[in-house]
């Protein structure tokens, strides 16, 4: 017994003339199985979600990730993976053996991502991220209120706040931060870190901050005070003070003005046209309340300390020490108080309540999120999508009433983004209008026509007290050459897009519910269109077609279509086969299928007298009939089929690639209907076929051509049997 590779069959009416591919003795074809699902685990066998974290230290229990593969039986179980270098942290991956075991070593502290991907199918993966512990100081920065960092020398004009950034912040030992001024009376310093000038000169300012192993860090910038102006920016007097007064006890020097904007602010200006806010307030003798307490406070940021004191900037009597009691009413956990510390928790508002004998006082604290490390809407892997590893994104959307939009908001699924300052911003701004939601923190896109053929990368950066810290995330969009291009997550924005003559740009998979008549390019970005929902559809059935039936505006025909990156499936399986993935016929319009796979059909492709087909970089197969359909009139020699890099699987019935005529009348009878077929680079074939299965090749073929055939006399049942018998024949030859 033998089988035969039927791989490409040219039928002139009546006369089998050709048969590419045929193979000699009986051998057992093994289709290579690709994965279709990757499972990450713990060594406890406990399912890893999708962009799951975990907290390691390079010093702790090691921890295991077991990779699974499915299904079983797939050829290729083996995994590629990759560590995100721009988040700080990294971690490696070590195999066990020849098992599906991986060590995580981690290298760096810090944050690290890590991506595993299936090496045989990279469009399947999963992220973690991982939390790198550290028990020693790395980095201390410090910066002013305007985030900007300080170098050796800070200029100290009037009261100013001075910020650390202690990196990694894990490693801090507790509240173990201390500010110390070389010299007070130059400057002196609170434990917040707020700066008041008392004379003009130069001193250093200290921070220490202790680690967990016990080890000092010690970071110095030197203060300069000899332009001072003004000792503080807020003033408390018991009776109402004039510029006299503040000259006197506020201001370091007489050479500057003073501007009264009304009773309670004023203005100092000095010398070079420099404006320092100044408020007056009014105060009882011996008056207590909040002195250097934070409106705003962020977690995972270091301690902050509540400061409770005299009001008077000048106290007109000396008085007793305070003794206050604090406590702190928060319903939501979002902070707790130890002593005059208090710890923030998670963000929210809490109440501070300072009490001095039955005297009370309240402040209101505001806590922000200071996240080690967030996501974004859209992630790196995000952007390596399809066939090609490149997403495309149109340059618009279709809002919920299914209208043109150029704007998208991109923002953080992480947390309410809400709690947490991001600082957005683009490096093509001649490409994107760039704003920001104030409620949300979300990016507000609008992409201008000079985007279209560009790579515009959005970056987000968590701020805090507007300080730019390292932990950052960025994401490029790579907008299509059509600058009217419609992404689409669905199938009525599909047809919608569709029907607005517009090429379509896929961002999720998509259930088709019919036939979409496509005027202008898709690209698929890897994602599937599927009529697997459905049942009993045949090869009229298309899910992307452009047919001389179907349209309604010939003035809208486009020149050529081009369907790439995308995969589709008529069923769920070889058994299920149903109806025809793409059919474009008896049109003037040039076709490109590329990086396509295409699968469950009754034929993949169906190309009826068309100018011109390219079929390249494509999988296409396990369809009934034919994986490329193609039938041409007696002109066929003025059109071309070039098959580029293709592979072709099994087909039920017929071969993987089939020319025919269009119609079996006198026209087109004992002539040519063969077009100009070019093949480059490789064409691969897995189509076995035994003997006997040769007999019904043509089967459903010549079916089609019931009503031709039974105009000249001719049995199409008899045509089958006469025609199997001879390609069998044939096929048996020696020869071949």
């Amino acid at each position: 017994m033998k089988k035969f590779l039927i791989g490409v069959i040219l039928i002139i009416p009546i006369i089998v003339v050709f048969a590419l591919n045929t193979a000699g003795s009986l051998i057992a074809l093994s289709v290579k199985v690709n994965p279709t699902q990757l499972v990450l685990k713990t060594v406890d066998n406990e399912e890893i979600a999708h962009n799951a974290r975990f907290e390691i230290d390079t010093l702790g229990e090691e921890m295991i990730l077991v990779v699974e593969v499915y299904p079983s039986i797939a050829a290729d179980k083996s995994v590629v993976w990759e560590s995100d270098p721009s988040l700080g942290g990294k971690v490696r991956l070590e195999r066990i053996g020849e098992s599906n075991r991986y060590r995580v070593i981690p290298e760096k502290t810090g944050v690290a991502r890590l991506t595993v991907r299936a090496a045989a199918n990279i469009n399947l993966y999963q992220s973690i991220t991982f939390f790198i512990a550290s028990e020693i100081i790395e980095r201390i920065e410090l910066y002013d209120g305007n985030g900007t960092v300080i170098g050796g020398e800070y200029a100290l004009n009037s009261a100013s706040r001075i910020f650390y950034d202690i990196q990694p912040i894990d490693a801090l030992a507790g509240n173990a931060v201390r500010w110390e001024s070389t010299d007070p009376d130059v400057f002196t310093v609170t434990q917040n870190g707020t700066l008041y000038p008392v004379s003009r000169g130069i001193a250093t300012l200290k921070l220490t901050a202790t680690d967990r192993t016990g080890k000092n860090h010690l970071k110095r910038i030197q203060i300069d005070t000899s332009a001072a102006v003004v000792r503080t920016d807020t003033v408390y007097a018991v009776e109402e003070v004039d510029e006299t007064w503040l000259r006197q006890n506020v201001l370091l020097t007489q050479d500057i003005e003073l501007e009264k904007i009304n009773e309670n602010n004023w203005n100092v200006i000095d010398q070079y046209g420099n404006r320092y806010p100044l408020r007056v307030d009014r105060c009882a003798p011996g008056e207590w309340g909040f002195t250097d307490t934070l409106d705003v406070i962020y977690t995972q940021n270091g301690p902050y300390f509540l400061e409770v004191d005299y009001l008077e900037t000048v106290a007109t009597e000396e008085y007793p020490p305070l003794d206050y009691s604090l406590r702190i009413t928060n319903l939501t956990g979002a902070a707790r108080l130890v002593e005059n510390e208090i710890i923030p928790v998670k963000a929210g508002t809490v109440e501070v309540t300072a009490a001095v004998g039955e005297v009370e006082k309240t402040r209101t604290v505001i806590i922000r999120e200071r996240p080690v490390y967030f996501d974004l809407d859209l992630g790196k892997e995000d952007a390596a999508l399809g066939i090609r590893m490149t997403r495309l994104w149109g340059r618009y959307w279709l809002d919920q009433n299914n209208a043109l939009t150029d704007t998208f908001r991109l923002g953080s699924p992480d947390l309410d983004a809400s709690q947490f300052d991001l600082y957005w911003e683009t490096d093509r701004p001649e490409c994107v209008d760039l704003s920001v939601d104030p409620l949300t923190q979300e990016a507000i896109l609008r992409f201008k026509e000079e985007a279209a053929g560009q790579d515009i990368t959005i970056k987000a950066t968590v701020q805090v007290n507007k300080y730019l810290t390292g932990v950052s995330q960025q994401f490029t969009f790579r907008i299509n050459d059509d600058p009217q291009a419609v992404n689409v997550y669905d199938f009525k924005q599909l047809q919608t897009a569709a029907g607005m003559h517009r090429s379509v740009v896929l961002q999720n998979d998509i259930a088709s519910d019919a036939t979409t008549v496509l005027y202008n390019d898709l690209y698929g970005n890897g994602f599937t269109i599927s009529t697997a929902h459905r049942s009993g559809l045949n090869r009229f059935d298309c899910i992307l077609s452009l047919k001389k039936w179907q349209v309604t505006d010939f003035s809208a025909l486009p020149e050529a279509v081009e369907i790439s990156d995308v995969v589709l499936e008529g069923g769920t399986s070889y058994e299920t086969a149903q109806g025809t993935g793409i059919g474009f016929d008896d049109l003037e319009v040039e076709l490109t299928v590329s990086n396509v796979i295409a699968r469950y059909f009754i034929r993949c492709i169906e190309a009826q007298r068309l100018p011109k087909l390219v079929v390249e970089g494509s999988i296409l197969g396990y369809s009934v009939t034919s994986g490329i359909f193609v039938t041409h009139n007696s002109d066929a020699d003025q059109h071309e089929v070039i098959l580029r890099n293709n592979v072709l699987t099994m087909t039920r019935e017929g071969p993987a690639v089939l020319f025919a005529t269009s119609y079996v009348n006198e026209q087109n009878n004992n002539k040519n209907i063969l077009p100009k077929v070019k093949i480059e680079g490789f064409l691969d074939i897995y189509n076995w076929k035994a003997p006997e299965e040769t007999r019904t090749a043509f089967a459903g073929l010549l079916m089609e051509y019931a009503g031709d055939l039974a105009g000249s006399g001719i049995d199409p049942r008899q045509l089958v049997e006469v025609l199997g018998k001879v390609l069998e024949g044939f096929l048996q030859n020696e020869r071949f």
